[in-house]
């Protein structure tokens, strides 16, 4: 494999997944879903959560769903409009993919964001910050990087967050 298949996978553990064959994926219990349980469960306000990959898409969503939200999933599985189901009311949690999500969308209905995991584009990661920070909000945006201490995710985190777009790291690597 080549350095950004390990990083990945690294990452995908972080996030609580492990993809064991083509078909199945292992769920790990990580301080992430504690922490997200946490967040859902300390406000009445709606929440965006974005994730990089499909199993932590799921296993977020099913986090919130316990946390008793209704939830919407955006990403590259949703029909494109399902993000209004969330801007409209009929939801308040939005489950989001950076690529799907991350650009163009207004969910300023909400003013607390969780980032779930990182992902490797400091302008993704921008992108999708600015989902709930946009001309007209009323709060402080909130946003809480849950992460794994000391691990190769809370690199990428503070890497990204920085400004630093790991995805050319990688690239320079290969």
């Amino acid at each position: 494999t080549n350095a950004g298949a390990q990083y990945t996978k690294m990452l995908q553990v972080c996030s609580g997944s492990m993809k064991v064959n083509d078909t199945k994926t292992m769920i790990l219990k990580t301080s992430k879903d504690d922490a997200l349980g946490d967040i859902l469960n300390g406000t009445d306000d709606p929440v965006v959560v974005f994730c990089n990959y499909r199993a932590s898409i799921d296993h977020a969503a099913k986090v919130a769903r316990n946390a008793k939200r209704k939830v919407v999933v955006y990403d590259g599985r949703s029909k494109t409009e399902t993000w209004k189901d969330f801007q409209s009311g009929n939801a308040d949690c939005i489950v989001c993919q950076y690529q799907s999500g991350g650009s163009g969308l207004n969910l300023q209905r909400a003013h607390i964001m969780c980032l779930y995991e990182p992902c490797f584009s400091s302008l993704l990661l921008t992108q999708a910050q600015a989902r709930i920070y946009r001309k007209g909000q009323e709060h402080t945006c909130q946003y809480y990087y849950l992460s794994t201490p000391s691990t190769l995710e809370a690199k990428v985190f503070k890497m990204v967050r920085k400004g630093i777009d790991v995805n050319e790291k990688l690239l320079g690597q290969l």
